[in-house]
């Protein structure tokens, strides 16, 4: 596609609105449940997309008992901008709970002398990144700038054609010939 100098066009590909003053809640009686879902989510990103950024203040509180040191990390919303419409964190584990378990209050003062109310013993063990499955590598291929859409399903047929990978349970599994 050629474009003329002066021609103002968007630079990528997407789904909008026809008009912002189709609200989701105004054209929900006109679709089904999925379809609404969608559109609000649509919507919302839209009108997120068009907003002003969000101001956050991340604080760390690093707390010194004995010879340990334990680290506390929050984050505080100066100014809300888009993630008044939409909150992207929200959407994917489902919290609408500004005030976490765990946060750090509010007040707390340099060197302040803290009284310790309760110690739970946890243990965690890092856990090696998840395997890929090929839409998850294709998202990764996508976000390092590798490839372009026309040859994401080449690049698959290519590291199975090869044996590079083999698939079980919708997870590739790279072969010794695709290790070396």
């Amino acid at each position: 596609m050629r474009r003329k100098k002066g021609n103002i066009q968007d630079a990528h590909e997407a789904i909008r609105p026809t008009s912002t003053k189709f609200t989701p809640e105004s054209v929900k009686d006109f679709l089904n449940k999925d379809q609404f879902k969608l559109y609000e989510l649509i919507w919302k990103r839209f009108i997120a997309s068009q907003m002003e950024t969000a101001k956050l203040e991340t604080t760390t509180v690093n707390i010194k008992a004995d010879e340990y040191i334990f680290r506390a990390t929050g984050t505080a919303v100066l100014f809300p901008g888009f993630l008044s419409v939409y909150d992207e964190s929200k959407e994917d584990n489902g919290d609408n709970n500004n005030n976490k378990p765990g946060s750090i209050p509010v007040g707390l003062k340099k060197d302040q002398k803290l009284d310790l109310s309760k110690l739970e013993k946890n243990q965690h063990f890092t856990k090696p990144p998840a395997r890929f499955s090929e839409s998850t590598l294709i998202k990764a291929l996508e976000s390092n700038g590798i490839g372009r859409p026309s040859t994401y399903a080449s690049i698959m047929g290519t590291l199975h054609d090869r044996e590079y990978v083999v698939q079980e349970q919708r997870k590739l599994f790279p072969t010794d010939l695709g290790k070396k």
